[in-house]
């Protein structure tokens, strides 16, 4: 069955703080976009290891959490290096996870996350309803998580089980996803256009010196 995730991203206009280890909007009319504009969007949320490049992706995007104190960075810090682990530990198996071995306990030790046991831990809350598509009017599972923190680890649990596989760019360096549904070929090595165009130039200026 086709699993819908259901998630709007609401941005104070006039910005967002860091003050005593918090990230706290500034107000202002709210700028409204949804989740599905940005279906990697877990992975710009891994590269952000730092509170400044937190701050720097809340801007973009709006606040994680719901706290009516604003969002605790420590706590957010801890996810992202958990996810960025997760991410390089599973480097090249993104989409294409091997199969356990049947009866035996899943259960496996890592520097950055420590013992895993049980499965692969997907963090965050969510509801769950039947909803038909309204493009087709078939049946389908909608997930609506409450905060876009809960939004980009479901993300991040969808692509762990697609057919899409990570790669990172040639030119940026920057995480991306390759191969069915993400608009980039498998053998994709450019994030987008733009680096491919950008590398491409890079590569004539050094031939022709």
């Amino acid at each position: 069955m086709p699993i819908d995730v259901d998630f709007g991203l609401s941005l104070d206009t006039k910005g967002y703080d860091l003050k005593d280890g918090r990230i706290v909007g500034n107000g202002g009319p709210k700028r409204q976009m949804r989740l599905k504009e940005f279906p990697h969007l877990y992975l710009e949320f891994a590269k952000a290891q730092s509170p400044e490049q937190l701050l720097h992706f809340v801007g973009r995007f709006g606040r994680l959490t719901n706290d009516d104190e604003g969002d605790n960075v420590r706590s957010l810090l801890s996810g992202t290096k958990g996810m960025s682990a997760a991410l390089e530990l599973m480097r090249g198996m993104i989409g294409n996870l091997p199969k356990w071995p049947t009866g035996r306990r899943f259960e496996y030790e890592t520097p950055s996350l420590g013992k895993i046991a049980g499965g692969i831990p997907i963090r965050g809350k969510l509801t769950a309803a039947l909803v038909p598509d309204p493009m087709t009017g078939a049946w389908q599972l909608q997930l609506s998580p409450p905060t876009l923190l809960d939004a980009l680890w479901l993300q991040f649990g969808q692509a762990l089980t697609s057919n899409a596989q990570l790669r990172q760019c040639d030119h940026c360096g920057k995480w991306f996803e390759a191969g069915v549904g993400t608009g980039r070929r498998a053998d994709a090595k450019f994030c987008s256009s733009q680096c491919q165009i950008e590398h491409k130039s890079l590569e004539r200026s050094r031939k022709e010196r």
